[in-house]
């Protein structure tokens, strides 16, 4: 079993954006981390890179492995748990803006199905590990992590059509 850790960054630019980073990054967890139940504020897109792990979200739950993403919106209440044998590990990224409630319309998530595992592993992993890697309180570190998370969503929107 690998050592826990976690890595994450907030972003402090949050002006009126049509598109901006919340948050952003990875964590490998510890048998049985959880997080809520509980409510947040901005979209959530998880992307499991290891291990196992469970998503709770309209009353249902997802049994989650490698290769799945699974979509938090804005006030719903969800709970997420790693799996007590094989914990997973996550890359996620966070956002919110003006424009933001319609690009995820176009993703293929839906409100009773908010998992989706796509066709190329390796291609998302990059664009939210570069998402994490450009993280900064500058302009040119929110160009970057903005420009890496329209990709993200582009790839995300292609791959679901």
């Amino acid at each position: 079993m690998s050592n826990p850790y976690r890595q994450s960054y907030k972003q402090k630019l949050l002006d009126n954006a049509s598109l901006a980073i919340f948050n952003c990054g990875l964590q490998s967890c510890s048998p049985n981390h959880s997080w809520g139940p509980g409510i947040r504020d901005h979209f959530l897109i998880h992307f499991v890179i290891s291990g196992k792990g469970s998503y709770v979200c309209g009353g249902k739950t997802f049994h989650l492995k490698a290769g799945d993403l699974f979509l938090i919106k804005p006030s719903q209440v969800v709970y997420y748990v790693a799996d007590p044998a094989d914990p997973w590990e996550y890359y996620w990224v966070g956002f919110n803006g003006t424009n933001a409630q319609k690009l995820v319309s176009h993703l293929p998530f839906k409100d009773n199905m908010p998992v989706y595992t796509p066709h190329e592993f390796e291609e998302y992993k990059n664009y939210l590990y570069r998402i994490y890697t450009n993280s900064g309180n500058t302009i040119k570190h929110s160009t970057a992590m903005i420009g890496y998370l329209y990709l993200f969503l582009s790839r995300l929107m292609e791959d679901g059509t």
